[in-house]
């Protein structure tokens, strides 16, 4: 999906690789709801489970393979894990690459200014970033 920022995106930028199409949930959330519209979801990364606040702020991550297995009733916070890094659309996409390398992630989450959850760095965009630049 296409981001409109209230800014210039630069082509060699986190925000040129920014898709909106990931799986997301609230922190009020349990596991069956959010497995429910998963299965209905039309996303281009998926191996992360983005769980905001009611205000749109990226709270916490909870991996795909914990959310599968966990009962019915769990709450996102109890599948848990922290956000260890977060660009922002602007930052330089082979920064955001050495980032998701050095951090092991699939995808790397992006946020505003203001730390509302725009979007990710999908996994097929990471790798075409480090094949042009290393």
């Amino acid at each position: 999906m296409a981001l409109s920022p209230p800014f210039p995106i630069r082509s060699k930028s986190a925000g040129a690789h920014l898709t909106e199409r990931v799986p997301r949930a609230l922190v009020t959330d349990q596991a069956d709801g959010v497995r429910t519209r998963l299965a209905c979801g039309d996303f281009e990364a998926v191996e992360t489970l983005f769980v905001l606040d009611e205000a749109g702020w990226l709270q916490v991550l909870v991996e795909l393979v914990d959310l599968l297995a966990a009962p019915a009733e769990t709450s996102m916070l109890e599948l848990m894990r922290p956000v260890r890094v977060c660009v922002h659309p602007l930052d330089d996409q082979e920064e955001v690459a050495g980032l998701a390398v050095e951090h092991q992630l699939a995808a790397v989450p992006v946020a505003d200014r203001e730390g509302r959850f725009l979007g990710v760095v999908p996994p097929t965009a990471l790798i075409t970033i480090l094949r042009r630049e290393h």
